[in-house]
């Protein structure tokens, strides 16, 4: 079994603008760490960590906050959540909550990240049955007089900042997106170092999914006077000629553009 942690995504930290997450990763030959690395919501960061894991052994994920001086890590930094990825783990890609059942919680406090990974029995990474296309975005109520948005895909941002405001439409010329049969998009509206989620779409490619046009509405509200609607128009195609990631494996974003 060969376990890829691909990328860590930031939704939510819990109290401060920005925290130094790290992940501690043990399998039988020993273990390995990644970070601690400064994050803040709606960012992402390469992990890129790749483990070749004999049976029977399994690869167990442990993610920390870093409260020690000079982002080090000890005993006392608080303990996010773990994952165990055993050997009858299903092939292919996947992502999950830490901590778990965060996404379930709702609000707007505690600490929530989401780990992306591949489990395959080669080094190939899984190809990616789906392109998603997103087409065009209307703005019918912005957060503030002009919103700088953008999009992030299971974890990964892509395309550019759209300035927006009230009754705008801009098309969106992204490259079509590999995604699985179930893909996340979420809506960002940049502010530095505290984005506003201004909401998130989970679809699931059935026969239901019309191959022209979707649309999704992201509705935001914080208060009776700061709101913010979208909607977006997608579209979900086959991804006969087996297109990879998008981008490459390298791409991230840390919040400035």
């Amino acid at each position: 079994m060969i376990v890829t942690i691909k990328r860590i995504y930031c939704i939510r930290t819990r109290g401060e603008i920005n925290e130094e997450p790290y992940l501690k990763v043990t399998f039988p030959d020993g273990d390995e760490v990644w970070g601690p690395t400064k994050m803040w919501r709606g960012t992402t960061e390469p992990i890129r960590i790749q483990i070749d894991c004999p049976s029977p052994g399994s690869v167990t994920l442990n993610l920390y906050e870093s409260d020690t001086a000079g982002m080090g890590m000890s005993s006392l930094d608080p303990h996010v959540d773990d994952y165990t990825i055993e050997q009858s783990h299903e092939r292919g890609s996947f992502d999950r909550f830490f901590p778990q059942g965060a996404e379930m919680r709702g609000g707007d406090s505690g600490r929530v990240y989401r780990i992306y990974y591949d489990v395959t029995d080669d080094l190939n990474e899984p190809v990616k049955p789906y392109l998603l296309h997103l087409t065009s975005l209307e703005c019918r109520d912005a957060q503030e007089a002009t919103d700088e948005v953008y999009f992030v895909v299971d974890g990964r941002r892509v395309g550019g900042t759209y300035n927006m405001k009230s009754g705008r439409t801009v098309p969106l010329n992204i490259d079509p997106i590999p995604i699985d049969r179930v893909a996340d998009i979420s809506l960002w509206e940049y502010d530095g170092w505290y984005n506003d989620r201004l909401g998130g779409h989970t679809f699931t490619v059935n026969d239901d999914l019309r191959p022209d046009d979707n649309t999704h509405t992201f509705r935001w509200r914080k208060d009776a006077v700061r709101d913010a609607r979208y909607i977006l128009h997608y579209r979900v195609s086959l991804n006969v000629a087996g297109v990879g990631v998008y981008g490459t494996a390298e791409y991230y974003h840390t919040g400035d553009d």
